[in-house]
C-alpha cells in the first residue's frame, strides 16, 4: 500500500514541456501534417514520467479534436520496490496539443520500465 501511494504521488508530477508549434527537428520534436484521420502528429518531445524524463514520446491530435499521448521511459526499479507490474488510472494528464484529462493509465514494472498513456 505505501508503495502505490508513493507511486500515486510521483505519478502526479507528469508534466509535459509547453505546447508550440515546433517543426521538424524542432525544440518540442517535429510536428507532421496529419492525414484524413489525423490532424497532427508530433514525436520525440519533451515529457516526465515519474522522476525521469524522456523524448520517447508521441502525440497525435485528430480532426475532430480528440487527442492522444504516449510516453515510454525507464526509471530505477528500487524507487518502486514492487514484484509486479504497477497500473494506475484516472491521474490528471497535460496533453501534447493543450488541454487536461484524467482519461490516463500510467504502467510501471518492477523492470524500471514506464509507459503513460492519455485520451483527451
Amino acid at each position: 500500500m505505501r508503495r502505490a501511494l508513493l507511486l500515486t504521488a510521483l505519478a502526479l508530477l507528469v508534466i509535459l514541456a509547453p505546447v508550440e508549434e515546433a517543426g521538424a527537428g524542432g525544440p518540442l520534436g517535429a510536428l507532421e501534417s496529419g492525414t484524413h484521420e489525423s490532424a497532427g502528429v508530433a514525436r520525440g518531445f519533451l515529457c516526465g514520467l515519474f522522476v525521469t524524463l524522456t523524448t520517447d514520446s508521441h502525440a497525435t491530435i485528430s480532426n475532430s479534436g480528440i487527442q492522444t499521448l504516449q510516453c515510454h521511459g525507464d526509471f530505477d526499479p528500487a524507487l518502486l520496490g514492487a514484484t509486479r507490474a504497477v497500473k494506475i488510472e484516472g491521474l490528471p494528464c497535460f496533453l501534447h496539443f493543450g488541454g487536461m484529462t484524467t482519461d490516463s493509465q500510467l504502467i510501471a514494472t518492477p523492470g524500471g520500465k514506464m509507459h503513460l498513456h492519455c485520451r483527451g
